[in-house]
């Protein structure tokens, strides 16, 4: 590292280093007794200090700039509800802070142009884009590149939570000041109300910390450990922002959970893909898989020396990899999962199906036995046919077998035609002894139109108003009224 960062043009700088530099069994350690001598090389040692804590840094502050921006851009896509902007919001700073965290540092020194001849114009007039001095994951990959991004993934495991976690002194301070600076209660009830609460921030970052935790773990295991740091900072800093600053959450939906839960599947799918890859790069057993192997064997014995990459090479190329024992697990598990979720995709719609049909032929079932012993009992004749049977009494027998989101679903819902109470089976018979009198709009359902003709109401004066044979009230006394 030292090396390649240093400038000058001395032959001997790994002596130097080793000459000034104290080491584990003794050697060197001459920066104290001769710091003139070894004065270039502390000043390089401070200079690749600085460009490591900057490499680490910058990241993170782009990713706040970019968190930012979209913070602004999101309201121009003018979402319908709170959610739906919020889902929206941390799917995009995720993808904006993932490609600057992640990918950049990865694609800037792969030399994709080597597996994509096409793009290796891109190289050309001193541009040296995707022509990058690694071709695949080597030792020299995690010397110079594996080595760097270890504090740069620190950083974005630790950053969010810690620019988090500072809103709770800010605020603290903010409300002391306010006491005595505040020029109304509007003032001072503003410092102390504390800010709205932005889900949608914390779920981005967490799903970034998350894709770069699986993304390089299969070949630095430690960044494993950055993860635990992630979550448990996350954890208490979320706690206390919470209780102490923010204002009560609104209601919320289940839209921003299931935006993370659907990135995570993703996740588990990059994660098992690198590993391949990186563990594929080892030299292990080669196993024997069908099929696999056949094409591997095949392309090797078919390969000429200097061929340049193309689409058989780079197949060759990935199924010599796949066959390698430390690789080839990893493949079976990501190739188990891809095939649950296709059979997922496909079969669930049928597998609903069946099951709602299934359902409602065991309701129908239920249903006829239900009438069967309704006729049995005598409820209902034996001669009546079902059909004329459900338009009388549907909504009876229905209310008895189904729910109402049931019947709705299945198309069992039936009532009556009207409102007139006569007309429901269920109450005819408990006014089948008593005369009604309909009113002169015998197409009127409204029953205030018409009356029984036992029912007698008295008024105050001792009359009582009877109904007539045309449906008119008409007022009348009593033979004793006088």
């Amino acid at each position: 590292m030292w090396l390649r960062y240093s400038g000058g043009g001395a032959v001997y700088r790994a002596y130097l280093k080793c000459y000034c530099e104290a080491c584990p069994v003794g050697c060197g350690g001459k920066a104290v007794e001769e710091e003139e001598f070894c004065s270039e090389w502390q000043e390089n040692e401070r200079n690749l200090m600085l460009l490591t804590l900057a490499a680490a840094g910058a990241p993170a502050a782009i990713n706040q700039i970019l968190k930012n921006a979209l913070k602004i851009f999101v309201k121009f896509e003018k979402k319908h509800t709170t959610n739906e902007r919020d889902a929206s919001l941390a799917s995009n700073i995720f993808l904006a802070q993932f490609v600057n965290t992640g990918l950049v540092a990865l694609m800037v020194n792969a030399d994709v142009a080597y597996y994509i001849p096409p793009l290796e114009v891109l190289g050309k007039n001193g541009m040296n884009i995707l022509t990058g001095t690694h071709r695949d994951f080597t030792s020299d990959w995690y010397m110079s590149v594996g080595f760097s991004y270890i504090p740069t993934a620190f950083a974005a495991c630790v950053s969010p939570n810690a620019a988090h976690f500072a809103k709770w002194p800010t605020k603290i301070l903010q409300m002391t000041l306010a006491k005595t600076s505040s020029l109304t209660q509007r003032q001072l009830d503003l410092a102390y109300e504390g800010p709205e609460v932005e889900l949608s921030e914390r779920y981005g970052a967490m799903l970034n910390a998350v894709f770069v935790i699986l993304m390089y773990s299969p070949g630095l295991p430690i960044i494993y450990c950055f993860g635990v740091v992630f979550f448990a900072s996350a954890y208490w800093a979320d706690k206390i922002t919470l209780l102490e600053i923010f204002k009560k959450p609104s209601i919320m939906d289940s839209t921003l959970v299931r935006i993370a839960a659907d990135w995570f599947q993703w996740a588990i799918y990059l994660h098992l893909a690198f590993a391949t890859w990186m563990f594929g790069a080892l030299h292990g057993i080669n196993t024997y898989v069908p099929i696999i192997t056949e094409v591997a064997n095949s392309g090797l014995r078919d390969r000429t020396p200097g061929e340049e990459m193309g689409g058989r090479v780079f197949l060759t190329l990935v199924t010599d990899r796949i066959r390698r024992l430390p690789a080839f697990v990893p493949f079976a598990v990501f190739f188990g999962i891809m095939d649950r979720d296709i059979l997922k995709s496909f079969l669930q719609p049928v597998w609903r199906f069946g099951k709602e049909w299934y359902a409602r032929r065991k309701r129908r079932i239920e249903r006829k036995k239900y009438i069967e012993m309704r006729r049995k009992a005598g409820y209902d004749s034996e001669d009546t046919d079902d059909e004329d049977e459900d338009e009388q009494a549907g909504a009876y027998q229905t209310s008895t077998m189904f729910s109402y989101s049931e019947a709705l679903e299945y198309g069992e819902l039936r009532g009556i035609e009207s409102y007139d109470v006569l007309k429901n089976p269920k109450y005819a018979a408990a006014y089948s002894d008593r005369e009604y009198i309909p009113a002169d709009d015998s197409e009127s359902d409204d029953l205030s139109e018409g009356s029984f003709g036992n029912d007698i109401d008295d008024d105050d004066d001792g009359k009582s108003v009877a109904t007539s044979d045309k449906g008119a009230n008409s007022r009348a006394q009593t033979p004793d009224a006088a």
